[in-house]
């Protein structure tokens, strides 16, 4: 079961990830709001440990524009390393990270146009999970 979403519905998307990941594999989340500091997530994860059955959570992808002024963007970077440095996240989720640059908010279409392999994976279920790094900018 895959989850995502744009703005708050991003923001939305990351929670029920980071809270059910024995429900989701997938989180998608554009243009979101991220809480800075990121403790309700690491407070999530550390409750994994209570999941039961197995855990499903294993991409997370986050893309915003660069020239989004909704949000602050060093703030966004900060508490997503934050997160990607969590040791149960960091050891079950690829993290990546998305920014497209001269891009306001509203960058759903954005990545699904530059990123055809993303829509088989969300919604046809094609093609495997993605492979690389755990953070990519």
């Amino acid at each position: 079961v895959y989850v995502g979403g744009v703005s708050m519905g991003g923001h939305l998307a990351l929670i029920l990830g980071l809270l059910r990941p024995d429900v989701f594999s997938l989180v998608v989340g554009t243009d979101c709001f991220v809480k800075p500091g990121f403790d309700w997530a690491q407070s999530a994860i550390q409750s994994w440990t209570h999941v039961k059955g197995p855990m499903r959570l294993s991409n997370v992808v986050v893309a915003f524009g660069g020239a989004d002024g909704m949000s602050n963007t060093p703030a966004k970077f900060q508490a997503l390393s934050n997160l990607s440095q969590v040791d149960a996240f960091a050891e079950q989720v690829r993290l990546q990270v998305r920014v497209y640059e001269g891009r306001t908010h509203g960058t759903w279409n954005t990545v699904f146009l530059q990123w055809p392999d993303l829509y088989d994976v969300m919604f046809t279920q094609e093609t495997p999970l993605f492979e690389g790094p755990l953070l990519a900018a």
